[in-house]
């Protein structure tokens, strides 16, 4: 089973339909899932399984033309708009904000200290990152400050979703996490994307986007005509199925160069199934920027008396390679764990020193 499949890049999308299209030529079975799944994604994946074997595409009619929050968008900054988030709060509503960057939901969350709120992104440790997903599900705040690391996994409900423009499937992803059972009404706010938007959705997931054509532009855009409605499943899968228009993943050069890659390696191991000890190890997921584990300095008196060697990761978080390279530290006896200087706590997570000169992470 392959779920949210439409989340992934076009680089692992093109393995992923390499194993599939040689797993399915031996009698594999398949179900692939997703809330927004574009036509397409649909249409690529038929053409791979049919090869082999009849495909059943099954679509919930009745879902689809549900609706379980109303959709409003607002032509402004999130950050202008704080007070709404604390009266929401005051009243009892259960708020969930989601911004584009990690140094906008530190900054947030800073500023909404007065409310309490609970901040989650990918710069925590992963202890501290456990505590923080078991207090979400467990504890039910009344206010969530995340990034996009809240679209999957995580089964929550809150009331408003107050969130910046991303593209159409990343918000309604967002926007999963409101009314999720059903209940109520619930109410989606969105805003135009904060700074260093652009840098995380320059290139989507499933297109090859051109500085021009302005993505999340036509994203708000294309919300904007449903000011205050009630938006049905449907609706959203034609909401991406319009920005996304006349753009297919199989001509991505990332989809393109995976597919090569897979078959010069099996070409290449003439059908073995270990490679070399020495061989060159290819990544599954590209990432735009290079991304290092390390520990925060803070924790290295901690860390040097852990016993056990696989208990380190859970003092680990990944900050960019550039910036570790500048800020790293390691100590004489024990140089192969690498520590890097950064702000750190675990209410607001890693802080880069320089934080005004980097706003875009």
């Amino acid at each position: 089973m392959l779920d949210e499949v439409h989340s992934y890049d076009p680089y692992t999308t093109g393995l992923i339909c390499k194993a599939i299209e040689q797993l399915a030529a031996i009698g594999a079975r398949f179900m692939i899932m997703s809330a927004t799944f574009p036509s397409s994604l649909v249409e690529m994946f038929q053409s791979l399984l049919e090869k082999s074997a009849p495909v059943e595409i099954v679509r919930d009619q009745e879902l689809l033309q549900a609706a379980r929050s109303r959709y409003q968008t607002v032509d402004d900054d999130l950050l202008n708009h704080l007070q709404k988030i604390r009266n929401q709060t005051n009243k009892g509503k259960r708020v969930l904000v989601v911004v584009n960057t990690v140094a906008r939901c530190q900054e947030i969350t800073q500023q909404l200290e007065d409310v309490d709120p609970v901040c989650y992104h990918s710069k925590f440790i992963l202890k501290d990152r456990q505590k923080k997903e078991k207090k979400i599900l467990e504890e039910n705040p009344s206010l969530v400050i995340a990034t996009q690391v809240v679209e999957v996994a995580l089964d929550i409900d809150f009331d408003i979703l107050f969130t910046e423009c991303a593209p159409p499937d990343a918000v309604a992803q967002r926007a999963g996490r409101i009314n999720r059972k059903r209940e109520r009404n619930g109410q989606v706010i969105i805003f135009q994307p904060g700074p260093g938007s652009d840098r995380i959705y320059f290139d989507d997931t499933r297109t090859e986007q051109k500085p021009e054509e302005r993505l999340l532009e036509r994203s708000f855009d294309i919300f904007s005509k449903y000011q205050d409605h009630d938006i049905t499943e449907q609706q959203l899968l034609n909401i991406v199925e319009k920005v996304y228009e006349n753009q297919h993943i199989d001509v991505h050069q990332d989809f393109k160069d995976s597919i090569r890659l897979v078959d010069y390696d099996q070409r290449r191991f003439r059908g073995m199934l270990d490679p070399l000890k020495d061989d060159e190890q290819h990544p599954t997921r590209l990432e735009k920027y290079i991304q290092v584990s390390v520990i925060p300095r803070d924790f290295c008196d901690e860390v040097l008396e852990v016993e056990n060697p696989r208990d380190r990761r859970l003092y680990e978080l990944k900050m960019p390679a550039w910036y570790v390279k500048e800020n790293e530290f390691r100590d004489p006896e024990n140089e192969d764990i690498v520590f890097c200087e950064m702000e750190y706590d675990d209410h607001l997570g890693g802080q880069f020193i320089e934080k005004d000169a980097l706003r875009m992470f």
